[in-house]
């Protein structure tokens, strides 16, 4: 008896050798689980607010886009009664509208007195180079009238 008590004693002291280590490990996988569930629902999470990112980035790039067209659109309208004007000598404190003004009446041959929004030079200025005028017209007539013109006034000039 004495005997099978020692016995079942080494078994327990082997048991309890083998459970120590076995509770551990069932332990770590249970905190392992959790980590993986926590880890889950933070992909969700990720997932979502990157699906939203990536539509609100498709959203904002087609507003962009609409936004670049609109202005390129105003733009053009805006330009609907400008003529880019190249080649008048540019003086230091010049009149540039009555510089256009000269420009089309005597070089040109157009009578008529046109009406303009604005007139100015654009670029950066430099030494011994013109800079190009740019003119709006307020009204488109007088606009055409200049283009009709410029093809056969301009082309005996630059003969």
């Amino acid at each position: 008896m004495k005997e099978v008590k020692e016995r079942v004693d080494e078994m327990d002291k082997g048991l309890d050798f083998i459970n120590g280590p076995f509770e551990t490990n069932r332990q770590e996988l249970h905190d392992i689980k959790l980590n993986v569930k926590d880890l889950k629902v933070t992909t969700n999470i990720l997932q979502t607010r990157n699906e939203f990112t990536r539509t609100e980035l498709t959203r904002l790039n087609t507003n962009v886009t609409e936004m670049r067209n609109t202005q390129i659109d105003l733009q053009m309208h805006s330009m609907n009664k400008n003529l880019i004007f190249t080649g008048i000598v540019e003086m230091a404190d010049e009149n540039t509208k009555s510089e256009l003004n000269n420009f089309l009446h005597t070089i040109m041959g157009i009578e008529k007195n046109l009406v303009f929004n604005r007139v100015h030079r654009i670029g950066k200025q430099q030494p011994n180079k013109s800079r190009p005028i740019i003119a709006n017209f307020v009204f488109s007539k007088d606009r055409d009238l200049v283009r009709y013109e410029a093809p056969k006034t301009l082309k005996e000039r630059n003969k």
